[in-house]
């Protein structure tokens, strides 16, 4: 059984192999380059690997009484700038020169780590992550997506569960 903390959420791969992949938070590094950003948590199915980056808006350090104000900054923050794409870019080359995974397809799933977000904004997150995944090429043109990338989801907690009934996530008090 594979379980992993990320921060209040404990996620359970059941038979499924899973480890950190963001260590920056852990003393035994896997990888040790800090310039690059990681997702946060790696898991190997038999036809292809999860990258997963957690961003938890339930975080119990919020503040309370400007819960709302902080998740729509955060949530805005998350899908316009390019940090979810490059967390994805920066995982994909570092795994593509350990020359592991190689065979495998790769999806990409972010986390919005709430129990529930409006399905639109949940869209409008995904197609941007899409879009910003897209990496120039030679010659002025673009690598083709499906080269590095099979799919991208962006899930809120109840949307998790129904995709990814056998991994489940607890928050810890």
């Amino acid at each position: 059984m594979t379980v992993i903390r990320e921060g209040d959420l404990v996620f359970d791969f059941g038979s499924i192999t899973a480890h950190l992949f963001d260590d920056s938070k852990e003393e035994a590094k896997t990888h040790g380059v800090p310039e690059m950003s990681r997702v946060d948590i790696i898991a190997e199915f038999p036809d292809h690997l999860l990258l997963i980056e957690v961003k938890d808006l339930d975080d119990r350090t919020i503040l309370e009484a400007r819960r709302e104000e902080i998740e729509r900054s955060q949530l805005k923050k998350y899908t316009e700038r390019n940090d979810l794409a490059n967390k994805y870019k920066e995982s994909y080359l570092y795994l593509s020169l350990m020359d592991r995974y190689t065979t495998l397809k790769k999806r990409y799933v972010v986390l919005i780590a709430k129990e529930q977000i409006d399905s639109a904004l949940l869209r409008q997150a995904r197609d941007r992550v899409i879009n910003q995944t897209f990496m120039a090429g030679p010659f002025g043109r673009g690598w083709s997506v499906s080269t590095y990338l099979n799919d991208a989801a962006v899930f809120d907690l109840k949307t998790w569960r129904e995709f990814y009934p056998g991994i489940t996530i607890t928050r810890v008090p």
